[in-house]
């Protein structure tokens, strides 16, 4: 019967396992990290990272970074989905931001959890509002 091993909400890229199959390495990244090296013992739920990359910098932009996920209707077609990110320290009674809209290139790759939305923490912890579809 199949388990879930890797159950973390982002993308799952490349994995392997070790010679006597007690051990997984895998590619994986959310919105709030750029992809990282895991290793997770089958049996357990211990994770450990084997890389850091840029990991000290999207953790202090996640952190202050705030998501929001909605939906856009218009009159004849399907409602969209849309996001937005804005900045740390974002106050919502400053009239201007300088912003980014970020349109998806179609429906034939992962746009959801995918690790290429580390570039809107970039762009919003560098003061952007980032809009997205």
């Amino acid at each position: 019967m199949p388990r879930e091993v890797i159950g973390e909400g982002g993308a799952l890229g490349t994995i392997s396992f070790d010679k006597s199959q007690k051990q997984v390495a895998y590619f994986y990244g959310s919105m709030h990290d750029t992809p990282q090296v895991h290793v997770r013992e089958l049996g357990g739920s211990t994770v450990r990272y084997l890389t850091h990359i840029c990991r000290d910098y999207f953790v202090v932009a996640g952190e202050g970074s705030r998501w929001k996920r909605f939906g856009t209707a218009a009159r004849t077609a399907p409602t969209c989905k849309a996001g937005s990110c804005v900045p740390p320290n974002f106050d919502p009674n400053k009239t201007q931001y300088p912003s980014i809209l970020q349109i998806h290139g179609g429906p034939w790759t992962q746009y959801g959890k995918s690790s290429s939305r580390r570039s809107f923490n970039y762009f919003a912890s560098n003061g952007y509002v980032v809009y997205f579809t």
